[in-house]
């Protein structure tokens, strides 16, 4: 019989310390997007304050003006995670956000997310809310793409793409 109380209190215990466990976090949840920029690109990291390896299994945009790639799969104590997400902001309203949801190993079905929406010119005083924790790096240069070039007249995409 005392065995078998042992066992039982060993399995409580281990169960407790594995709800103790924090879950983790991302380095940045709500990002605002300069109104002047066309492109802008930064790292958003996912923080794992445990003693347990954490496993980004995917991160999953709201839209397609989200361009977003898991860098660092691992989540180690000291080693956040790292996702590169790149937005093109003249896609984006003010008023309507767009979201980036994270899932992890700790976290299947309830995502991390980060909402990202672009600078209201009236309430906004600052170009963007970062955390320490991220790197953010300043808008890009234009680049013209197949898509936002398009038109549905023929010989006006022709002058477009004429030298």
């Amino acid at each position: 019989m005392i065995p078998l109380l042992s066992l039982t209190a060993a399995i409580i215990l281990s169960s407790l310390s594995l709800q103790a466990q924090p879950m983790p976090r991302l380095s940045i949840t709500d990002y605002v997007v300069s109104d002047t920029s066309k492109y802008e690109s930064f790292r958003l990291k996912v923080i794992n304050e445990s003693d347990s390896i954490v496993v980004i299994t995917r991160a999953q945009p709201s839209c397609g003006c989200i361009l977003v790639t898991v860098q660092r799969t691992l989540c180690l104590r000291n080693e956040p995670g790292d996702i590169y997400v790149a937005v093109t902001s003249n896609k984006i309203s003010a008023l309507q956000p767009i979201t980036v949801d994270v899932y992890t190993n700790r976290n299947p079905d309830a995502p991390l997310r980060l909402t990202i929406r672009k600078a209201d010119p009236k309430t906004d005083q600052k170009e963007a809310t970062a955390h320490p924790d991220s790197l953010h790096t300043s808008p890009q240069p234009a680049q013209p793409t197949l898509a936002t070039e398009a038109t549905s007249d023929p010989k006006q995409h022709k002058k477009k793409h004429r030298r």
